[in-house]
């Protein structure tokens, strides 16, 4: 189902038990630990080309991306996302910018975390 549907992204956690809930109260947990790890690590298999794939076919687009800050490592780099969601970083020296500003970002590189960019001077959003 994963692989037909081709979902860009998926935030999949184990199964934990919400408490006080009608179905904490009434069912119980019957499923052991190494199964759900398990079932987590075959989506996660799963999804994870998946994404690298949509995100490689961004590459040569320009797209509008709201910057959120540095990026995790280096703070000569920014860090913002897609109104799709997807992480975008590129070089502070390419142009200036400030904090939830929307930049036209030419993507350059993809893989299944993050979209590598450059912000293009000349470009506009339309």
């Amino acid at each position: 189902m994963v692989e037909e549907v081709q979902y860009h992204s998926a935030y999949v956690f184990k199964y934990s038990e919400r408490k006080n809930t009608i179905a904490a109260r009434k069912f119980p947990d019957d499923v052991p630990e190494a199964v759900k790890g398990e079932r987590v690590s075959r989506l996660v298999d799963l999804q994870r080309p998946i994404t690298a794939r949509l995100n490689r076919e961004l590459i040569g687009k320009t797209l509008p991306v709201m910057v959120e800050g540095d990026s995790k490592r280096s703070s000569d780099q920014w860090m913002g996302r897609t109104d799709t969601g997807v992480y975008v970083i590129w070089n502070k020296n390419d142009t200036p910018a400030f904090l939830g500003s929307i930049q036209p970002v030419t993507i350059l590189d993809g893989s299944a975390a993050v979209l590598m960019g450059r912000r293009e001077p000349s470009a506009t959003l339309a």
